[in-house]
């Protein structure tokens, strides 16, 4: 089942530019097939849907394995990530495959999506179009 998240704008340019290879969340979406789901990024502060990526693995690790390596490959810096994981023991690094696809023009979050507002970690959804 496909999912929305919430991501800025410089961060899915990272993506998109094949740069940011992990999203690093809380929690790790349930049913979700990585050979066929899709992982939809809604750009944040805006409804605009700016495209999409599958993840070819999750995985998991401890937060104080975490180093300055992996942080490179999420494009995030330790103060950010200490912030984002500090009532955590593990989280889930999601490593994007390398079919990301960016909508020549934003869709609409509310039309494209049905969502009424930008989720805080992540969403299940079912766009109203099958993108290519």
């Amino acid at each position: 089942m496909d999912i929305a998240i919430t991501l800025p704008k410089h961060l899915w340019d990272k993506i998109v530019s094949g740069e940011k290879k992990f999203e690093c969340r809380k929690r790790v979406p349930f049913n979700f097939m990585r050979a066929y789901d899709k992982v939809y990024v809604i750009l944040k502060g805006t409804k605009d849907v700016a495209g999409y990526f599958s993840i070819e693995e999750f995985r998991y690790m401890f937060v104080e394995d975490v180093d300055q390596k992996l942080l490179d490959t999420l494009c995030i810096d330790r103060k950010w990530f200490d912030e984002y994981a500090k009532h955590y023991d593990e989280l889930h690094f999601w490593k994007i495959r390398k079919n990301v696809h960016e909508f020549p023009v934003p869709k609409d979050r509310e039309t494209f999506l049905n969502l009424a507002a930008n989720p805080q970690s992540y969403v299940y959804c079912t766009p109203h179009e099958k993108p290519i």
